[in-house]
């Protein structure tokens, strides 16, 4: 079977030009699932057999096959032949390409988000709120002094918000630098700053000389967050 094609009014184009969201729900991506499972490579189809939950599996296949669409479309080359490559910390990057773009993904509950950037450095992180997540306790491991404060002062209904919230944007951060779940998260705080926004406070590793991040949260719907880290330098 042929893979069914992305659709053009899919595509969120952010304020920067180079930089692209893309918003997979998966009510309508579920149909397409056998046929988007032609597009993986051998190592991401044994991936995808490992997950115990189909559900899993399935956000795992529209991620991985819709990334191969989407970067061949871009780059003019069949989904199929794309290669993939890792840096030390496990952040896929595409193999054997002059100048490639910049990618990153993430997937949650009912949704799976795609990030394109033709600049720089990017990170997406998409969750579920669950209600467990107001339980501050469980989680001061991966929080900022400043970070437990605020969240403290909350009442437990709107802290799990806010809680997945503060996961999302650190998440989309240390995926868009590369470095993934090897810092420690409580090195980097990333609050709301006077205008609102997420801003970041500090990270203990100094960025490089110049660089800058902008972080923007991400409106999916009641049930899940999400935010998108990029270079905000270029």
């Amino acid at each position: 079977m042929t893979a069914p094609v992305l659709m053009e009014t899919a595509l969120h184009e952010s304020e920067r030009a180079g930089l692209t969201l893309l918003r997979l729900h998966m009510v309508e991506e579920e149909s397409h699932v056998d046929d988007l499972w032609d597009l993986l490579s051998v190592a991401e189809r044994d991936r995808a057999r490992r997950f115990a939950r189909r559900d899993d599996a399935a956000r795992y296949i529209v991620g991985h096959a819709r990334l191969r669409q989407w970067l061949g479309r871009r780059l003019r080359i069949a989904p199929r032949a794309l290669r993939f490559t890792q840096n030390a910390y496990g952040k896929p990057m595409l193999d054997g390409l002059p100048s490639p773009p910049h990618f990153n993904l993430s997937h949650s509950g009912d949704w799976v988000l795609l990030a394109i950037d033709e600049h720089g450095p990017i990170g997406v992180d998409v969750e579920t709120i669950r209600p467990n997540m107001s339980q501050i306790d469980d989680f001061r491991s991966v929080l900022a002094p400043e970070e437990q404060h605020w969240l403290d002062r909350l009442p437990p209904g709107p802290r799990a918000q806010a809680f997945a919230r503060t996961w999302v944007r650190k998440e989309a951060y240390i995926k868009a630098i590369g470095e993934g779940m090897s810092r420690d998260l409580k090195s980097i705080a990333i609050v709301d700053g006077a205008d609102g926004h997420a801003s970041l406070l500090y990270d203990e590793n100094p960025a490089p000389a110049g660089c800058a991040w902008h972080l923007a949260d991400v409106k999916i719907d009641a049930a899940h967050t999400a935010c998108l880290a990029s270079r905000g330098d270029v």
